[in-house]
Parts: structure tokens; C-alpha cells; sequence
């Protein structure tokens, strides 16, 4: 009997348990308090709505040459080369080996890459796919141009050219069909248009461009403007000790004590500066586009087609170019590219758009630019040092409308000049036509 007893209050005991828990889960409330606290911020009051990207899908080049006896082609579209630089960066590279460098390629059939910058080997693994990569020494120097050959048995050799033109990396690609599908766009130029080569003796770096006239349109653009609250949270510690000012020339301003967030009269970009004074060193290319790019990615800030355009390491600087249907795209007043400058591992300055694009469609008719022929036939006719041109091309000059959310997009020729990128005016190439 004494059993039943215990066995009986043990049974009272675990149901009053019960209960008790089933009460308090019916009259759960969540802390209120800490749900409203600083250390909580929903994602939506951050989140600019853009993508996360690596730095894979950051550096790429701004030009395929397919030389093909002694001739240039490049891609009558850019959005195919970057159609192919997406393919290429699938391949598996194989028999990594580092060398004295040779002659630039001298044969009838090779293509030339070239990138925006100065691209260390370091980074090499985050944009390619090696097979035995644990067992790779990459060497401390930097490249701008790589050349891939066709060799016998369907194999291709990739060729990373050292800045100073002493070392070189070279690395195969065994696959046929990749060697097939680049074979094929040599071999047919069906997709290609002619390029002609200008060789600065100084540089000794030929810069490349269409030998024909270029012809695009003129396109209209729809834009979201991109509300600046939305980087109170990415930007500053104490979001909620922000001040928001408007200057008498309609500039807002945000505030914390030190650090600030000016919009621009427009409300298309910003800027923020963190005048927090640190010891300041020089980072690596590497540690530069890690940090920045997964500063971006915190506040989904890629919310247009961006690509890396230029890197000083002396100034910690880093900036993206927006890209419009594969071209570059050029703006006076910010409204062109993200620009990032870092303190040791601090955000120091940025510049950026509050806008995305929310439709793109032509303007009326194609525009025909000159030739390159022409453009360069004009530059032998100017002042310029010829020696401090690095690179010519054809890009989109960015308008802002007088419809509000619209901007316009006119094509045109731009040069880097002593490293900045500066306009060719179009009927000063028109005029000098004939001039020697």
C-alpha cells in the first residue's frame, strides 16, 4: 500500500508540473524592452537591396584581343566577353608553374586579357580554380595582362605576364571543350570586330580600339532613389544618437559627434567621412577588397552593376565603376561609382549612388561615334603627352534628366590621361578628320 501512496503522489506532482509549464507558455511575452534595444536592428532598416558579391565577380577585365595573324579582334558586344570571362573563371588550371619570363607571345593565334589594374598573384586564387592549390607558392609580384595559348592535344596555356615583364606563371586547361569553344570564336570572327593597336614607345603597352565607327544608343533610365536612413545603421556605432541637419543649400547632413553623412542636394549619392585619427599603413590589394567588399555586402550595397576600376595602395583607396550593358559609365559628381578609403581596418571616407536602376530602354536612334582610327589620329594632334595615355575606350557619359527619377546615358570616348579618365569631345575628333 505504501508504494501505491508514493506512486500516486509522484502522478500529482509531475501533472501539476505540467501545468504549470503549459501556463507560462500561453502567457509568454517576448522582452519588449530588448526586441527595442540599440543591439537589435531589423535587416530592413540597413539593407540598400543590392547583392553580396565576391571578388570573384568584382575584377574582371575591361578587354578581350583575339590576335590572329598579325590582326586584332575584340568582341562587338562586351556583355559576351563577360559571358566569357564567367566561363573561363570555371575552368580548372593545372601544372602551376612560375618561370623567367619570355617574349610576349609572337604566334599567329593567341588572345590577350587585360585588366583595369594592377592585379597581385595573391588574388589569382579568388578569381580561378586550381586543382592542387595547397601546394602552390604564389609569388609576391603583380600583372595586368595574361595571354592564353593554343597548344597541340586541345590544351590551352594560361600566361600571367609580370608588370616589369621579368617573371611569368604559366597553368593548363585540359578540357577540349573550352579549348573548342575559344578556337571557335577565333577562327570565325563572327562576333568579333576588327581592333587596331597603338604602341606608346615610353610604355611600351599597346592600348586597343575598334579600327571602325561605334554604334550605340542612346538609353533612358528609370531609378529608385535609395532612402540615406538606410545606412544610418551600416554607417555609425549609436544609430540613435544620430542628428539629421539640412544646410541652407539643401545638403543633409547626419551626425553623430564625428562622423558624418552628407546627401547630396539631389539625393542621388553621399558622402561619409570618419575623421577618427589612427595610425594609418598601407594595405595589401588583397586586404583592401576583402574589407570593402564585405563592407558592401553588410548593407547589400551592390544595387547596380559595379566593377573595380582603380586601387592606390598609397592612399588606401579603392573605387567601383558602374557598368551599363558591359560598358563603363562616367559622371562628374558622384553618381558614377563607389569610392572607399580605409584607415588601417576603419572605414575612413566613402562616395556612393542612393539609386538603382529600375529600367533601362533606348533613345531614339544609334549614336555613331568616330572610329578609333580616327580618335587616335586626332590625339596625334593635340597636346597630350602621348606617354601618359594608359588606356582609351568607349563608354556611356551619365545625365541627370530634368524629370526627377530619370537619368539619360549618351555614348562616347574617354582616355586615361596621367590616371584619370577625361572626355574626348566628339566634334574635336570630327574636326581634326583629315589633319596629319
Amino acid at each position: 500500500m505504501k508504494l501505491e501512496v508514493v506512486k500516486s503522489y509522484v502522478l500529482v506532482i509531475l501533472v501539476g508540473i505540467s501545468l504549470i509549464l503549459t501556463f507560462a507558455l500561453w502567457t509568454y511575452q517576448p522582452n519588449e524592452e530588448y526586441l527595442d534595444s540599440a543591439d537589435y536592428v531589423p535587416e530592413e532598416e540597413f539593407n540598400l537591396g543590392g547583392e553580396e558579391l565576391s571578388i570573384k565577380d568584382i575584377v574582371a577585365p575591361n578587354l578581350f584581343i583575339f590576335h590572329k595573324y598579325n590582326k586584332h579582334y575584340g568582341f562587338l558586344n562586351p556583355v559576351q566577353q563577360s559571358e566569357l570571362y564567367e566561363d573561363m573563371q570555371s575552368w580548372t588550371l593545372y601544372e602551376f608553374r612560375e618561370e623567367e619570363a619570355k617574349e610576349r607571345p609572337q604566334r599567329n593565334h593567341f588572345v590577350e586579357v587585360i585588366y583595369p589594374i594592377e592585379i597581385p598573384m595573391d588574388v589569382v586564387p579568388s578569381l580561378f580554380s586550381f586543382n592542387n592549390l595547397s601546394d602552390i607558392h604564389l609569388p609576391d609580384w603583380s600583372f595586368q595582362r595574361v595571354y592564353i595559348l593554343f597548344e597541340s592535344d586541345n590544351i590551352l596555356t594560361i600566361r600571367f605576364l609580370s608588370i616589369d615583364e621579368r617573371r611569368q606563371v604559366e597553368v593548363n586547361v585540359t578540357n577540349g571543350k573550352h579549348y573548342d569553344n575559344l578556337w571557335s570564336k577565333m577562327a570565325t570572327t563572327e562576333d568579333l570586330a576588327s581592333y587596331i593597336s597603338y604602341n606608346d614607345s615610353e610604355t611600351n603597352q599597346p592600348i586597343y580600339v575598334p579600327s571602325e565607327d561605334v554604334e550605340l544608343y542612346k538609353y533612358s533610365l528609370t531609378i529608385q532613389e535609395k532612402s540615406p536612413s538606410l545606412l544610418e545603421h551600416a554607417l555609425f556605432n549609436n544609430p540613435s544618437e544620430v542628428i539629421r541637419n539640412i544646410s541652407p543649400n539643401n545638403e543633409a547632413y547626419y551626425q553623430d559627434g564625428s562622423r558624418t553623412m552628407r546627401v547630396f542636394p539631389n539625393e542621388l549619392s553621399m558622402e561619409y567621412v570618419n575623421p577618427k585619427e589612427v595610425p594609418t599603413q598601407a594595405l595589401t590589394v588583397f586586404e583592401l577588397l576583402d574589407l570593402s567588399i564585405n563592407n558592401i555586402n553588410g548593407y547589400k550595397g551592390w544595387i547596380n552593376d559595379y566593377q573595380l576600376s582603380e586601387i592606390d595602395r598609397n592612399e588606401n583607396l579603392i573605387r567601383y565603376r558602374m557598368h551599363h550593358e558591359g560598358y563603363p559609365v562616367f559622371h562628374n559628381n558622384n553618381l558614377d561609382m563607389i569610392e572607399q578609403q580605409w584607415r588601417n581596418t576603419q572605414l575612413y571616407q566613402q562616395i556612393s549612388p542612393l539609386y538603382t536602376i529600375s529600367n533601362s530602354f533606348p533613345d531614339g536612334e544609334k549614336v555613331t561615334l568616330p572610329s578609333g582610327r580616327e580618335v587616335l589620329d586626332h590625339l596625334m594632334n593635340t597636346n597630350y603627352e602621348l606617354g601618359n595615355i594608359t588606356d582609351i575606350q568607349v563608354g556611356y557619359k551619365l545625365y541627370e534628366a530634368s524629370q526627377r527619377y530619370r537619368l539619360l546615358l549618351t555614348p562616347t570616348w574617354y582616355m586615361k590621361y596621367d590616371g584619370k579618365w577625361i572626355e574626348l569631345i566628339i566634334d574635336e575628333i570630327d574636326q581634326s578628320k583629315g589633319v596629319s
